[in-house]
């Protein structure tokens, strides 16, 4: 039996729940990543992770806010989550186009939904009996295996690496000029069309293993049903998933993951235009003469992504809030509950790429415990028998965890 505070922690937490046509989707794309290599299941689960994600996102698509593209005289509306035209920047061209990115506070929440519901699907395809929770207070998620009297409150700092835009085939769009009418340039055009046109995922194809090409393609979701919003989305995608689009999307998700791993240079030379599709990809470079200028906040020039949109855990202003977290919740439940195992972690779907060796390399060995005497300078000056207390338990994610603990190191291994 669980003690009563962390009993009413839990009681007042929502248990995650797998029986809903969101939850179909996420354990179709688990599936999916389980037919690729099993050296990759990790970033395999990752990349289902970032389509889950996007599922979410355009189940909220609106009219406006879209870019028109003429390129090649074949013109697209694209509904795109970076700053920038998506089609043109294959092409080696940066057009600066004002992003529908969710706000921050929005993404944090689905990401934490969205966590909770692929590890629920992933233990119970391996026969964990652990139930998840989400929380308001004291963390993000909780992890309850009721057998062995083990909780682990986890801090999340979840955001995906990419968000694919969506794309529609649209009318050319003209405009005087002198006696003519040509064809317009670049525009910001509200999609009237939208519950009418059929909708697509566009996915840059990466024709070699290592290499990309400027080629990309449509792939239908479907027409967008005004009253059911998200479940058109989970249908398109689960159609979508009977085809080989799956392979197309893993093979273009592990080439943005190594592009953004490497800041985008993969060779010497210049930087990997499906960089400038990954978040948190800074300012473009070289930057156009025409690029424009921040319109809030600090001077300077408008980034394609900016760092607060980073990936994973690795912004740094996550590891640092979620370091605290995780220690305040360690300092407040590991000493006095008597009769259960807490744990505290920080979790996400991806390990902080750029940021681990300068932020978590030095912390994540760190032991502690409380000296009420405030006098204790060595571990013999504390009393017998002494508890010490991992300040992570874990660092988890699908694509590299780091644990101090064998129950986390067991359990979130996939």
């Amino acid at each position: 039996m669980l003690p009563k505070d962390i009993q009413d922690i839990i009681d007042g937490s929502a248990p995650i729940s797998i029986d809903s046509e969101k939850a179909e989707l996420a354990r179709k794309l688990v599936e999916e990543a389980y037919k690729m290599p099993q050296k990759e299941i990790g970033l395999s689960l990752a990349a289902a992770f970032d389509l889950l994600v996007s599922a979410e996102y355009y189940g909220r698509v609106t009219n406006r806010g879209w870019i028109y593209c003429p390129h090649n005289g074949n013109p697209l509306l694209l509904f795109s989550y970076t700053n920038i035209c998506p089609r043109c920047n294959l092409a080696g061209k940066f057009k600066y186009h004002k992003s529908n990115k969710p706000s921050s506070g929005s993404i944090g929440a689905i990401a934490v939904d969205l966590l909770g519901l692929m590890l629920k699907i992933l233990f119970e395809k391996h026969g964990r009996k652990i139930e998840i929770f989400k929380a308001a207070e004291p963390a993000d998620l909780i992890f309850y295996e009721k057998e062995k009297h083990i909780v682990l409150f986890a801090e999340v700092k979840s955001s995906p690496l990419v968000t694919m835009p969506l794309a529609t085939n649209t009318e050319k769009q003209t405009e005087e000029s002198g006696d003519q009418e040509v064809e317009s340039g670049h525009l910001t055009l509200n999609n009237t069309n939208l519950s009418s046109n059929k909708l697509g995922i566009f996915l840059p194809l990466i024709e070699k293993k290592g290499e990309r090409g400027e080629s990309y393609k449509i792939f239908d979701i479907g027409i967008m049903n005004q009253k059911s919003k998200k479940d058109w989305v989970y249908k398109g995608i689960n159609d979508l998933l009977k085809t080989d689009f799956f392979k197309y999307y893993h093979s273009f998700w592990l080439h943005a993951f190594k592009t953004y791993e490497a800041r985008g240079r993969l060779s010497v030379g210049a930087i990997d235009p499906i960089y400038w599709m990954t978040n948190a990809c800074g300012q473009p470079w070289p930057r156009p003469e025409n690029w424009p200028q921040r319109r809030v906040g600090a001077s300077g020039y408008e980034s394609i992504s900016d760092s607060k949109s980073s990936v994973g855990m690795d912004r740094t202003d996550d590891i640092k809030k979620g370091t605290y977290q995780v220690l305040k919740l360690g300092a407040t439940n590991k000493p006095k509950i008597d009769g259960i195992n807490i744990k505290t972690g920080l979790l996400s779907n991806l390990h902080a790429i750029r940021h681990f060796e300068e932020y978590l390399q030095d912390l994540k060995d760190v032991v502690w415990t409380k000296d009420q005497t405030g006098k204790a300078k060595r571990v013999k000056d504390l009393p017998p028998n002494e508890p010490l207390y991992n300040l992570y338990d874990g660092i988890v994610s699908f694509s590299s965890t780091y644990a101090r603990d064998e129950w986390v190191k067991e359990n979130f291994s996939f």
